[in-house]
C-alpha cells in the first residue's frame, strides 16, 4: 500500500545522480497518482532542464542556500583519522578517491582503538546535529511539503546537511549506496536513513558492522539500480552505426580502452602511446576505440595519436561536464552509446575501475593495466587492482591485470579468443539479476 500524498524529493548534487535517479527509470517509478517527485539541484543546464521535463519532474534551484559551500565540522577530522585507524586494526585499508592509501602504523593502536573510536563516533553525531542543521532549508523543505528526500552517497557536507536537516524536520530520508568503492573511502553514514541500498550482501555487512547508530533493518542488499539495464541488453544501433561514426574496420575486432579521471592520473595517454607501439610491433590488428573520461574536456591530447596510429579512434564525449562547478551529467545518449559498444566489443581495457562490473554483466573479459610512464606511477596505478574492493577480481579467468607490455600482448592475445566459463559470477560485488530499480522503488514507496 501506497502512503497518500507522498512528494519526493531526489538531489541531484554533483549531477552523477541522474543515472541512478532518472535515466535507470527509478524517478518514473516512483511517480504515482498519489506521488509527486521533484529534483533538488544547485545548477542550471538546458540539457538537465530538458532530461527532467521529458520525465515530468520538477526542477528546483537550492543553489541560495549554499549547501556546496558549506565547511565540515573540524571534529569530522579527527574522527575520520580515528576511523581509518580503526579499519586498519580491523584488517580493512582504506583507500583515498586518487587511490592512495596507509598501510597500519603503531600509532592506529592509540588513535583508533575502540575507546578513541568511540568517543569521537559521539561527539561527532552530537556536534554535526547542530553544525549542519540548516533553518532556511528547513522552512523550504517544510514549504514544499515533501515527505521523502532521495540522496546518493553520504560523505559531502551539502548531502550531510539535506540529510540532517531531513532528520530533524521527520522527513525520510533514502540513501542509494553509489559506488564499490564508496565504504572504503569513508564507511560512516553521518546521519539516520530509513533505507540504505547498497550492491551486496557483503556490502550490507560491513555497512551494518561499521554503522552501529542505524538500525540494522533498514539495511538493504538489492544491486545498483544504475546497472540493471545491462543484464541481456539489446543494443540500439548496429554495428555499422559506430563503424561508420568512428572509422572502425568492420574486420577488426574492437577493443574499447576506458580512461581515468585525468585528476587522479594524468599521463595516460603516455600508457596509450605505449600499448600502440607494443601491438604495432606484434602485427596485433585491432580497432582501439578510447573513451574519454566523462570528466574530460581536452581532446587535443589525442591529435597526436590520431595522427601515428592508423587502428585508432576516439569515442564521442555525451555527457555534460562542467568542471568549474564540479557538475557531470549523463545523457540518454551517453548512456545508450557506451552500452551499444561495451555489447559490440571483444574485452575491455583500462586502469581497474567500475567499468569492470559493467563488462562483466555483458560477458566481456577485461585486461587492466598495471603499468604506468615510471616506477613510481607503476606503483599508484597497481593500488587500484590491489584494493580491498577490487582484488578478489583477479581469481576470475575473465579479469586479468598486465604489469608490463609483454603480458599485455600475451593477454589480448588470449581475450580475442576468450570464452568464459564462469559468465557473470558476480554476487560477492553485485546482486546477479535486474530488479534493483523496482525493489528499490517498492520499500521506499511503501515506507
Amino acid at each position: 500500500m501506497i502512503e497518500e500524498n507522498k512528494k519526493f524529493a531526489l538531489y541531484l548534487g554533483l549531477g552523477i545522480e541522474a543515472n541512478n535517479f532518472i535515466l535507470s527509470g527509478f524517478a518514473s517509478k516512483l511517480k504515482d497518482k498519489n506521488t509527486d517527485v521533484m529534483a533538488l539541484t544547485n545548477y542550471d543546464s538546458e540539457i538537465l532542464d530538458s532530461l527532467l521535463t521529458s520525465n515530468n519532474i520538477t526542477k528546483v534551484n537550492i543553489k541560495k542556500f549554499n549547501l556546496r559551500t558549506k565547511k565540515r565540522n573540524k571534529i569530522e577530522d579527527k574522527f575520520l583519522s580515528s576511523r581509518r585507524a580503526n579499519l586498519r586494526l580491523n584488517g580493512i585499508t582504506p583507500i583515498g578517491w586518487r587511490g592512495n592509501f596507509t598501510k597500519k602504523r603503531k600509532k592506529d593502536y592509540l588513535i583508533g582503538n575502540s575507546l578513541v573510536y568511540t568517543f569521537y563516533k559521539n561527539k561527532t553525531i552530537k556536534e554535526n546535529k547542530k553544525h549542519y542543521f540548516c533553518e532556511k532549508l528547513s522552512e523550504f523543505l517544510k514549504e514544499q511539503n515533501i515527505t521523502d528526500i532521495v540522496l546518493q552517497a553520504y560523505s559531502a557536507p551539502d548531502v550531510i546537511t539535506l540529510g540532517i536537516t531531513a532528520n530533524k524536520l521527520g522527513i525520510k530520508v533514502w540513501l542509494m549506496n553509489w559506488g564499490w568503492k564508496d565504504f572504503y573511502i569513508n564507511e560512516f553514514i553521518p546521519f539516520q536513513v530509513n533505507g540504505f541500498f547498497t550492491w551486496s550482501e557483503k556490502y550490507l555487512k560491513l555497512y551494518q558492522k561499521y554503522n552501529k547508530h542505524i538500525e540494522s533493518s533498514v539495511f538493504y542488499s538489492f544491486g545498483n539500480i544504475g546497472f540493471d539495464s545491462f543484464w541481456n541488453y539489446t543494443p540500439k544501433k548496429d554495428l555499422e552505426y559506430y563503424s561508420n561514426k568512428y572509422k572502425l574496420d568492420k574486420s577488426k575486432p574492437i577493443v574499447l580502452y576506458t580512461m581515468i579521471n585525468p585528476d587522479v592520473y594524468s599521463k595516460e595517454i603516455d600508457i596509450i602511446n605505449v600499448i600502440l607501439d607494443k601491438y604495432k610491433d606484434n602485427n596485433i590488428d585491432i580497432n582501439l576505440l578510447l573513451k574519454p573520461n566523462p570528466m574530460d574536456n581536452d581532446n587535443k591530447k589525442f591529435d597526436f595519436l590520431l595522427k601515428s596510429y592508423e587502428n585508432i579512434s576516439v569515442a564521442e564525449n555525451l555527457w555534460l561536464y562542467d568542471k568549474e562547478h564540479n557538475f557531470n551529467l549523463m545523457t540518454y545518449k551517453a548512456k545508450e552509446e557506451w552500452m551499444d559498444l561495451l555489447y559490440y566489443c571483444s574485452f575491455t581495457m583500462n586502469i581497474a575501475s567500475t567499468v569492470t562490473i559493467e563488462s562483466l554483466i555483458m560477458n566481456k573479459p577485461v585486461l587492466n593495466i598495471g603499468f604506468g610512464a615510471s616506477k613510481k606511477d607503476n606503483e599508484h596505478i597497481l593500488a587500484f587492482g590491489n584494493s580491498d574492493y577490487y582484488k578478489d577480481l583477479f581469481l576470475r579467468d575473465d579479469v586479468n591485470l598486465a604489469k608490463n607490455t609483454d603480458e599485455l600482448v600475451n593477454l589480448t592475445e588470449i581475450y580475442l579468443n576468450f570464452s568464459s566459463k564462469q559468465k557473470t559470477k558476480i554476487a560477492d560485488i553485485l546482486v546477479e539479476n535486474s530488479k534493483a530499480t523496482m525493489n528499490v522503488a517498492n520499500i521506499i514507496l511503501k515506507g
